[in-house]
């Protein structure tokens, strides 16, 4: 009996040691054979690893071809995220090896919300990163990686068309996913507004790593280069930027310099103007802070989005709304000007306080007679002006390419009735409306499309900030030129209004005269617009040459004063600088063409 019972123990035991031998067998034949690829992509993942490659963000540069915003390469130190709650010393090695504050680091990384790795340096010296290559073996996945940077070598230099980057937002992050943490992306211009042409795609590094971390070579299997993003060409021509730019120094203003036949912008200014680099190199909460608090508003584009009194180039938009309409003649005159009328219980003065005498419409817009147009305007209505106003491209957007910019104000009387009351506002503001104050209000962008149509065919054109997009695979693309579908007067009044305007400049007794440049001759009109909180702003919109121009240029100065002493000038200059450019010659200094 006992017997057997060992028997049976030895038959059992000799079983389940078969059974075993047989599970081993089974599972390093399911491990060996059927889940091979499992395992063996498991192993590969253990020696493997895949990192993202930054896309190299578009260049923009100006029409012919100077890079205005490219990309510098800078080195960047990071360290895996995963290894940072565990019991690790590498992180206090690298602060003593780079004798860099410990508890700064601490707080950086605290800070970082970067998913995969964080940024322990971002911008490492060339010794930081020397540091980190001789102790390889002692800060194990450490890596230094190399990537762009957007740079502004000029500077300032035409800040307001460009723009600005900044880091991403967390929301942006969510919401987009080729967007990571710490990534840079545009925030102001066209930095902004071509955010998608100018991002690129990232691409991916695959890397083989050893047992303690090390990179030891690329996986060219896992590895897919990035694509840079477009390169676009901006309509600027960036000699004329730094001239009009230089001009307006020290001053609050903005300037616009259009392409008669296209409405390509050669120039685009507006002072006091800010540096994007300080942007891209890391801006503290304080100087920002100081930046959108600036009573100068640096940050603002006068050029696009400063809405002003037009002054007394409005003057030819109110000839223009009676002579369309047959209620005056060019010979047509009034009562003579004395150096103010009397409407009412009031006297309206002319800026002339010895009086202008008798003029006719001619006469009256070369020597800017305020009079004369405040008997004009009782020829029209509110909303005669106002309809004429807005075929010449105020009150309403010029639809800009890549900017929003503001539309103004041209007030009729729906506008007079929602403002007042109905019936509750007078003829009288038509006076201030005559000589462009009062409510009225236009950019500098406007006025300059504005003398371009006068100047050229009679249409508006649409302004363009970019003349070419170049994507990565080489395919180019031109902007369209377009115009309006009706012009903004008859030939016969154009006419006239240029022949006006030709006086202002070349006349003796018109107020451009400081406008003029020698060999070119000059179409333009002053102005100057009163401002409720403090002195007059100073206006001056021109084009040329006077018979067929290629250029029109609109100039404010904000509280300088009176147009033709202190716009006209400023405008002379740009005038010349651009001819200068046109001829294949230099620029010559401030004062030496004269």
């Amino acid at each position: 009996m006992d017997e057997r019972r060992r028997q049976w123990r030895a038959q059992v035991l000799l079983a389940l040691v078969g059974a075993s031998f047989l599970a081993v067998a089974l599972s390093l034949f399911s491990m060996q054979v059927l889940q091979y690829r499992h395992f063996e992509e498991l192993a590969r993942r253990n020696r493997q690893d895949q990192y993202r490659v930054p896309a190299p963000r578009g260049i923009v540069a100006d029409r012919s071809g100077e890079e205005l915003a490219e990309n510098v390469y800078q080195a960047r130190i990071t360290y895996p995220r995963r290894l940072l709650a565990g019991a690790d010393s590498t992180i206090a090695r690298f602060a003593s090896l780079l004798e860099l504050d410990p508890a700064t680091l601490e707080q950086r990384i605290a800070a970082s919300n970067e998913p995969d790795r964080v940024t322990l340096v971002r911008r490492a010296t060339p010794e930081q990163v020397a540091v980190v290559e001789e102790h390889r073996l002692v800060l194990p996945q450490v890596q230094v990686t190399v990537g762009p940077r957007r740079s502004y070598p000029f500077g300032s230099l035409a800040a307001h068309l460009l723009g600005y980057l900044g880091e991403v937002r967390r929301e942006e992050t969510e919401s987009d996913s080729h967007y990571r943490p710490g990534d840079m992306i545009g925030r102001l211009g066209i930095e902004s507004a071509a955010e998608r042409l100018l991002r690129g795609s990232h691409g991916k590094r695959g890397v083989e790593v050893n047992a303690a971390g090390h990179i030891v070579g690329d996986v060219a299997a896992l590895t897919v280069p990035p694509l840079g993003g477009s390169r676009l060409f901006l309509t600027t021509d960036y000699r004329l930027q730094a001239r009009v730019e230089e001009l307006l120094r020290g001053k609050v203003g903005a300037c616009v310099v259009m392409e008669v036949r296209t409405g390509d912008l050669l120039a685009v200014a507006s002072s006091p103007t800010y540096d994007p680099n300080e942007f891209v190199a890391g801006i503290s909460s304080d100087r920002m802070k100081e930046i959108l608090e600036d009573p100068d508003k640096r940050m603002f584009n006068r050029a696009f989005r400063g809405a002003y009194p037009p002054g007394s180039p409005f003057k030819i938009i109110t000839a223009a709304a009676a002579l369309e309409r047959n209620r005056v003649r060019p010979t047509t005159r009034f009562q003579p000007c004395t150096g103010k009328y009397r409407f009412g219980d009031r006297d309206f003065h002319c800026w002339d306080l010895n009086g202008h005498g008798s003029l006719d419409l001619e006469g009256a817009i070369i020597q800017s007679c305020d009079v004369y147009f405040y008997q004009l305007i009782q020829e029209l209505t509110v909303d005669e002006l106002a309809d004429t106003a807005r075929r010449f491209g105020l009150g309403r957007s010029t639809d800009v390419e890549f900017f929003s910019d503001a539309s103004g104000l041209v007030p009729d009387s729906a506008w007079y009735d929602k403002a007042f009351g109905r019936r509750r506002w007078t003829a009288g503001v038509k006076l201030n409306l005559a000589i462009g104050q009062g409510e009225l209000l236009a950019t500098p962008l406007q006025m300059a499309r504005t003398l371009a149509a006068v100047g050229g065919d009679g249409y508006l054109y649409r302004p363009h900030t970019c003349l070419v997009t170049e994507s990565a695979y080489g395919n180019r693309d031109v902007r369209r030129v377009v115009r309006s579908q009706e012009p903004i007067c008859s030939e016969r009044v154009r006419r006239f209004l240029k022949r006006a305007l030709r006086g202002v400049v070349a006349e003796e007794r018109g107020t451009g005269g400081l406008a003029r440049v020698a060999g070119v001759e000059i179409s333009g009109k002053t102005g100057t617009a009163e401002n409720s909180s403090g002195e007059d702003h100073a206006w001056f919109v021109a084009y040329a040459p006077s018979e067929d121009p290629d250029v029109a240029v609109a100039l404010i100065v904000e509280k300088a004063g009176h147009g033709g002493a202190v716009a006209a000038p400023l405008v002379r200059e740009v005038l010349d600088a651009y001819f200068h450019l046109k001829r294949g010659e230099p620029i010559p200094a401030l004062g030496e063409s004269r």
